[in-house]
């Protein structure tokens, strides 16, 4: 029981590692780079675009 609960965590972590982690930082670098060139910030325009998209998917 012990190793399960082990290997959960340690699926959980490498899962934050792997995915979570490198998709944060690429969002920072877009959010970074469009307010270098004094754009409106379009990442942010899509992240919230796509949260609505998901919300209506679960909403139905």
């Amino acid at each position: 029981m012990i190793e399960f609960i082990i290997n959960l965590y340690e699926f959980f972590c490498r899962w934050v590692l792997y995915t979570v982690i490198p998709l944060l930082l690429i969002y920072l670098f877009l959010h970074r780079l469009t307010r270098h060139f004094g754009t409106r910030n379009i990442i942010d325009e899509y992240v919230i675009l796509v949260m609505e998209w998901i919300r209506d998917v679960f909403r139905d």
